[in-house]
């Protein structure tokens, strides 16, 4: 199944947003929208190419935001705005196709409140709207319209579903289905029915469903519900085409070649078999036209069962006697059970407090020992039967940040400092720290007089700093993971900008590698976050970036393949949220607290696939065989060293074939990514997507 760009000419309406668009025998009718000059009421007609209506009678005042439906050979257009803070309207306007005429309707009832951002549909000679927004509140209303009588009639709130924004609504069978939409934290992925005999929305129980989404369309074709695009509450756009079987309830992701741009504000109409794509905005407005056949044959044998992007569901987990709602806590797990550490409460107290979770229910652990002080940003890990403390800060203002280090042990919750002559790591919080061959790694972090670090310390029985190359610049609330040999490291904030970037460090040779060359779909810049490994796997949750936009996605990256993945996820999605922390038991991954506007002690599940464990055995450190040491690591050396230049070489080659050296430059967008053999027959940039009509043949550099 493939999508055709449609050719554009001189005529073509501006590039715009907000605007209404209608299909009506073998035509596709524009009206509105804002521009990059300002809001209109044209109206384009598009048939093999576009010509501007001359319009007569009561034109509608220029508006974004409106939305139409068709009955009788006639238009009905209702709602849309200015402006944000501008007006807003619910005003109900006809126009005639045949003569071009516009005319305002007064119905006989009192409509519904103004808005944009609704769904607006027709059943019959009944035209239904649900939701949208005034710019001050989120509405769940359902009103219906008589077009034979043109009275409104208000239906009963719907309590069951949240006030929303952006949502589609579709009528099939007499029935009306509602997907998705922002409800002001998340976006939404549930899909509701609502039956006009009952007069309730009941909700549908679906199988694979894409992930949550707002200003996306949706269309029925052959008893299917198509979803397009869309964006959602982290402004990321989607691009997907999404097919709903409302006889088995299950979602299907459809393969296709030559997608348009991911986008949201856009509309979709069916005209014969056809599914038509309308403008919209991918980072800025357009006024392109795309199609897809929906009946090609081709598409039928690529539908699949959401495969390419794991679906996962969160579950929300309510327990009694939860540790308080905090931030800046520490937490890992060992033999079975979580431990979460300090952090600073709602009042602003920092805490010293050891709570356990056993699988069932949270504890207090009554503790003796050397008891570290109460802080927030220290970081905990299991070593062995035992939990290792490190750094943290007790008071933010004065700078008082911490590089004590502490051994718990779990069978009498006794707590010991280590102490040691000679150097130490300097104070410091929003670090790393992660386990390998029963010793702890430190990277990085924050400590006094606003320093960034870069530095690498080993703790095993003694601290010592680490040589390295260097190149990595310091930075704070990045994570990092041990995975084999390496340790992982992505994100972070390094005093000036949010980082994207990933590096991998090697235990043997002591060297970093940026990873750059790596497939999927990325996350975007961001600082403390949380990151986990499960098998061959590293999850990564929230964070927040530069613009302090917190963010509640969830991804997975494949060490082997060196693929990322962003993970569809449903249920009770966690707000977006920074400061949490993100622990695993063997499959199934916890989320504790965090901040998404204010502390939390919130508790979330999430079960993931169980896939293939890899194998692997760490350098020996058997103390009775001291002479094969040095040999061992050697020989682990050689293997990383190996892999490494494996690794550069392979970003020299074409990232279509993987065969051949890349030796071609994409002279519209300047990507040096194909070699010459697979540049043949080439339409779009695998990258940007933009169109290519020069190659030029190099050599390789």
């Amino acid at each position: 199944m493939q999508w055709e760009l449609l050719p554009s000419d001189v005529n073509d309406y501006s590039p715009r947003t907000g605007h209404t668009v209608i299909a009506y025998k073998e035509c596709i009718y524009v009206f509105g929208g804002i521009d990059e000059q300002d809001r209109q009421n044209d109206m384009y007609k598009y048939h093999k190419g576009w010509t501007k209506l001359k319009l007569s009678g009561e034109i509608p005042s220029a508006r974004s935001g409106s939305l139409g439906c068709v009955y009788e050979d006639l238009f009905y257009f209702f709602g849309g705005y200015t402006w944000k803070h501008g007006e807003y309207f619910n005003d109900l306007f006809r126009f005639n196709p045949a003569n071009n005429q516009w005319e305002k309707i007064t119905p006989k009832t009192q409509p519904p409140p103004a808005r944009v951002d609704h769904s607006f549909t027709i059943q019959k000679n009944l035209c239904f709207i649900f939701g949208g927004s005034n710019g001050q509140k989120r509405f769940n209303d359902l009103h219906e319209l008589n077009l034979c009588t043109f009275e409104w009639r208000a239906l009963s709130q719907v309590r069951q579903l949240s006030a929303r924004l952006g949502h589609t609504i579709t009528s099939y069978q007499n029935e009306l289905y509602l997907f998705g939409g922002w409800d002001g934290n998340n976006t939404l992925n549930d899909l509701w029915v609502y039956s006009n005999s009952n007069g309730t929305f009941q909700m549908v129980k679906q199988q694979n469903p894409p992930a949550g989404r707002y200003r996306h369309t949706a269309n029925i074709y052959k008893g299917f519900l198509f979803i397009f695009g869309g964006v959602d509450q982290n402004q990321e756009r989607f691009n997907d085409l999404q097919r709903f079987d409302f006889q088995t309830s299950i979602w299907s992701r459809i393969v296709v070649q030559n997608p348009p741009s991911p986008r949201s504000f856009h509309k979709c109409v069916v005209l014969g078999n056809h599914l038509y794509l309308v403008g919209g905005f991918d980072g800025q407005r357009r006024n392109d036209v795309h199609r897809i056949n929906l009946d090609s044959e081709n598409g039928r044998q690529q539908i699949e069962q959401f495969k390419q992007a794991p679906h996962l569901m969160w579950i929300q987990l309510d327990l009694k006697d939860r540790f308080t709602p905090r931030t800046g806590h520490t937490a890992c797990v060992l033999q079975n059970k979580i431990y979460l550490f300090g952090g600073v409460d709602q009042s602003g107290n920092i805490n010293n407090d050891l709570n356990c979770f056993d699988g069932n229910s949270w504890s207090v652990i009554v503790t003796s020992g050397q008891i570290p002080s109460a802080r927030s940003g220290a970081k905990m890990v299991a070593v062995d039967d035992q939990l290792m403390l490190f750094g943290g800060y007790v008071q933010t203002q004065s700078q008082i940040y911490c590089n004590d280090l502490y051994r718990f042990n779990v069978k009498n919750n006794t707590f010991a400092m280590e102490t040691q002559q000679g150097a130490n790591p300097a104070k410091r919080t929003d670090h790393s720290l992660v386990e390998y061959c029963n010793g702890i790694y430190i990277f990085g972090g924050k400590g006094e007089n606003k320093q960034i670090f870069n530095d690498i310390w080993k703790f095993k029985g003694q601290w010592i700093e680490l040589d390295h190359d260097q190149q990595i610049t310091g930075r704070f609330g990045h994570t990092a993971v041990s995975y084999q040999n390496s340790m992982f490291i992505f994100g972070g904030w390094d005093g000036t900008s949010c980082l994207d970037e990933m590096y991998e460090y090697s235990f043997v040779t002591n060297t970093f590698y940026e990873i750059r060359r790596c497939s999927g779909q990325k996350p975007k810049a961001r600082y403390r976050h949380e990151a986990l490994v499960y098998n061959q796997n590293m999850f990564l949750f929230g964070g927040v970036d530069h613009l302090q936009i917190r963010y509640n996605d969830l991804h997975q990256y494949n060490f082997k393949k060196r693929e990322w993945i962003k993970i569809n996820t449903s249920g009770n999605i966690p707000s977006a949220r920074t400061f949490h922390k993100l622990v695993n038991l063997e499959n199934q991954f916890f989320l504790l607290g965090g901040y998404d506007g204010q502390r939390l002690n919130d508790m979330y599940t999430i079960f993931v696939t169980k896939t293939e464990k890899i194998n692997f055995t760490y350098p020996q450190e058997d103390s009775s065989i001291l002479q094969d040491e040095e040999v061992v690591t050697l020989k682990e050396q050689v293997k990383e060293l190996t892999n490494k230049i494996q690794r550069e070489e392979e970003k020299h080659l074409c990232k279509i074939c993987f065969i051949r050296q890349i030796d071609s430059v994409l002279m519209e967008c300047c990507h040096f990514i194909l070699c010459f053999n697979c540049t043949e027959n080439l339409k779009n940039c695998p990258i940007c997507r933009q169109v290519i009509t020069r190659v030029i043949k190099t050599s390789m550099f």
